[in-house]
């Protein structure tokens, strides 16, 4: 590869075809909801008919970019024909130049940062084509193109395969939750409570009969702590992150030789935590599970209960009053097992997508450094 470098503008051309949505009723419509942040093709559609203004026809093989905030980072290839929202730009490739590798462009850190800086409004900031066209990065021969286009489908398709894996699991586990909490491991017969039907030999109690909040000064006794080595904890709150960050200050750790289960008193989120932990915001709040309930069946009995905002600003009051079943202690422990090995298997998949999101970052930024330092790096990944 030559240190010369090339345009946007020099390897495609926004199309402005336009299309009145009564004209398709049928087709196929994209908004920017339908764009999913770093993503290379769209996840769902509308149908022309929900929309009402004139837009902007699309065919296969195009670049569907969205200028409103883009910081966002949203662009597709799409493998269809429809219209789309006048806040996407259709972007075409001309002849020889290999879309996929266009693509891998736009999503590259550099291209936003050149993007979001070209962006005018405040409240609705929107870059243009104009100043898109004028990103610069290195010259490619088309074989390099198509090399560049090869490997990033490689990333995109590992990766899609495991956010599958990880929805599927997910559904599945919703369902089979469901399953284990009305009848058990095993099909049983049944009675009728306030909380639905569940085994006969199960109880219902309520959550703070299941559960009482860790003390105060619980949190303030010496810590036994794995990480005391490296001299930081880390930081739970009420995110949909386990951890939040890590901190160095021992005094806002939290101890307890029990596991804790986690509420989000605003978000609803339980988390199960069983390491030495800092508490990161009031709203969550630590709980312990008394001796009638095993830690982990607790976590999902409670993981699995809707609660809905019932007039308070605060959600831990709905929580407390609310019932969950009671099995027997070697039925917890194997509900708590079963539940366990799928959230294992999710958990894996979401490390993968971790992993791999990581390596196409990685990979989209140097595919446009202009040197030959980037070039050494970009063959050291495809090797």
């Amino acid at each position: 590869m030559s240190q010369a470098t090339m345009r946007l503008a020099d390897l495609c051309d926004v199309v402005t075809d336009r299309v009145e949505p009564e004209e398709q009723p049928d087709a196929v419509y994209v908004g920017l909801k339908h764009l999913e942040t770093g993503r290379f093709a769209r996840k769902g559609e509308g149908r022309a008919t929900e929309t009402k203004s004139s837009k902007s026809a699309f065919r296969t093989g195009e670049i569907l970019y969205g200028k409103l905030r883009a910081y966002l980072d949203k662009a597709v290839l799409v493998e269809d024909e429809g219209i789309c929202s006048s806040d996407i730009l259709v972007v075409r490739s001309r002849q020889d130049v290999d879309p996929r590798f266009l693509l891998g462009i736009m999503h590259s850190p550099q291209f936003i940062e050149h993007a979001v800086a070209g962006a005018t409004g405040i409240s609705h900031p929107r870059t243009s084509w104009s100043h898109l066209s004028e990103f610069h990065f290195p010259d490619y021969s088309p074989e390099e193109q198509k090399n560049i286009g090869d490997f990033l489908w490689l990333i995109h398709r590992a990766l899609t395969a495991s956010e599958k894996v990880v929805e599927a699991g997910e559904s599945l586990i919703r369902v089979v939750t469901r399953r284990l909490f009305t009848y058990g491991l095993c099909k049983k017969p049944t009675k009728e409570t306030e909380i639905g039907r569940i085994p006969f030999n199960w109880d219902v109690i309520s959550v703070e009969e299941a559960a009482y909040p860790l003390k105060f000064d619980a949190r303030r006794q010496v810590p036994k702590s794995n990480y005391l080595d490296k001299g930081i904890w880390p930081v739970i709150d009420q995110g949909k992150n386990l951890v939040a960050g890590y901190t160095n200050n021992s005094e806002s750790l939290v101890y307890s030789e029990d596991p804790v289960i986690i509420f989000g008193d605003v978000t609803r989120i339980f988390k199960f935590v069983d390491f030495d932990f800092a508490l990161g915001g009031q709203g969550a709040k630590p709980l312990l599970a008394t001796d009638e309930f095993l830690p982990k069946f607790l976590y999902y009995a409670l993981a699995q209960l809707d609660i809905t905002n019932r007039g308070y600003n605060r959600h831990y009051i709905v929580l407390k009053q609310m019932n969950i079943p009671k099995p027997p202690m070697n039925e917890q422990l194997n509900i708590s097992m079963t539940l366990d090995a799928l959230t294992n298997k999710i958990e894996y998949h979401k490390n993968k997508i971790n992993t791999i999101s990581r390596l196409l970052k990685r990979y989209l930024q140097i595919i446009v450094e202009d040197n030959n330092l980037g070039r050494q790096r970009r063959e050291k990944v495809i090797q």
